[in-house]
């Protein structure tokens, strides 16, 4: 156990000084393009998923297929579908945010 003035010398301590940040951050621009490449990507992929899935279904057309379908195939094209709606309204919302900052700090180009 610490002596006595060993706990006031901790407490009497001057507290750390760490610097200051700069006043101004710079802005700089949102590359929203590999967003744009991931949702086309996945837009393909999807497309492509599906074309697979309807070759196989020719060929493989048994109560086992069905349940594979229904089991794990099902639910796929809504929640893909879902995922694809929401990626755009993000990259709009960015789209929208980044053309709102440059409108407002044309001049400075720095996020306060």
């Amino acid at each position: 156990m610490p002596s006595t003035p060993e706990i006031k010398s901790r407490v009497s301590d001057p507290p750390k000084v760490f610097p200051r940040p700069p006043a101004a951050m710079p802005l700089e621009p949102f590359n929203l393009a590999p967003l744009n490449d991931a949702q086309a990507r996945f837009r393909r992929d999807f497309t492509e998923l599906a074309r697979l899935w309807q070759e196989t279904k020719q060929d493989w057309r048994d109560d086992k297929a069905r349940q594979f379908e229904q089991e794990h195939l099902a639910a796929i094209g809504p929640s893909l579908t879902r995922f694809d709606s929401q990626l755009s309204e993000l990259i709009e919302t960015l789209r929208k945010a980044q053309a709102a900052v440059s409108d407002t700090e044309r001049e400075t180009r720095e996020l306060y």
